[in-house]
């Protein structure tokens, strides 16, 4: 059975020594393995040290997390962070240890549409909203906020001659949800029977600019409220939110994967070393 305890620590140095500090946790960043970060465009990057650790709170921290001496004892290490004067905070705030009981593992119809505040929207399938919002962070960050699942999901698509692949339509029952749960304010415009293009099979020019206004409303309409996204449940992790662009879910997740490539790496190289 599993102890956990929560450990505080102070720690002093000689201020002269920071850019020791820095450099040696740099190193020992770049040594143990990068984090890769991931935008809307595909393209993948890693993050290279000098932008992973920018300062010596954050180098603490790395060095705190990397010490050989947690995993040669059998000590996993679940959260950690650092800041001046403060204790290392190794649990969230409320208390809780491993996996937050914030609902987002339970398991849903295994299909989420994920609105986004520009009023793009992205059809995902995962078996949770947290692996959803892990996929989703292979084009931008998604907050849980954004998502929905949904239990009717029906596409079809066709090949031009181009050689693209190009959307053909949503059935009835997706059309419909996508309308309400994207775009309410501009699917009852566009149910007006005076917005409907005439016997011509064309909308007049203040029909138009009326539609107009209406997709641009649609395209502002959550940004505000969308922009305030849920934060990280470590120090830590919110730190990587800032830096990486990441939501709140894959930041934690970052912070869980280092801590036990980490405790792999080390239980192995003392394994070989003994």
């Amino acid at each position: 059975m599993e102890q956990r305890f929560k450990l505080q620590i102070e720690v002093t140095f000689d201020e002269g020594s920071q850019n020791e500090v820095l450099s040696l946790a740099r190193r020992e960043y770049a040594r143990s393995g990068v984090v890769l970060t991931r935008g809307r465009n595909g393209r993948r990057r890693r993050v290279p040290p000098t932008e992973f650790i920018q300062c010596i709170e954050q180098a603490l921290a790395e060095l705190a997390e990397r010490n050989p001496l947690f995993s040669s004892a059998g000590i996993r290490v679940d959260g950690l962070s650092c800041g001046p004067s403060t204790p290392t905070e190794v649990v969230p705030d409320d208390g809780s240890v491993g996996e937050p009981d914030d609902g987002l593992d339970e398991s849903s119809t295994g299909m989420y549409l994920c609105r986004w505040p520009n009023g793009e929207f992205s059809l995902v399938m995962a078996e949770s909203t947290r692996e959803a919002l892990l996929e989703l962070d292979e084009w931008d960050a998604a907050d849980p906020s954004w998502l929905t699942p949904i239990e009717n999901c029906m596409v079809d698509f066709r090949l031009n001659d181009e050689g693209e692949i190009v959307l053909t339509q949503f059935g009835e029952q997706t059309n419909e949800l996508v309308w309400k749960l994207c775009y309410p304010d501009l699917d009852e415009i566009l149910s007006d029977e005076n917005v409907n293009p005439g016997p011509s099979g064309h909308r007049t020019p203040e029909v138009k600019a009326k539609v107009f206004q209406a997709v641009e409303h649609e395209r502002k309409r959550t940004w505000n409220v969308q922009r305030n996204i849920t934060p990280a449940r470590t120090e830590l992790g919110r730190e990587l939110q800032r830096r990486l662009g990441a939501s709140a879910a894959v930041a934690d997740h970052y912070v869980e994967q280092l801590a036990a490539g980490l405790l792999r790496r080390k239980t192995k190289g003392d394994s070989e070393v003994n």
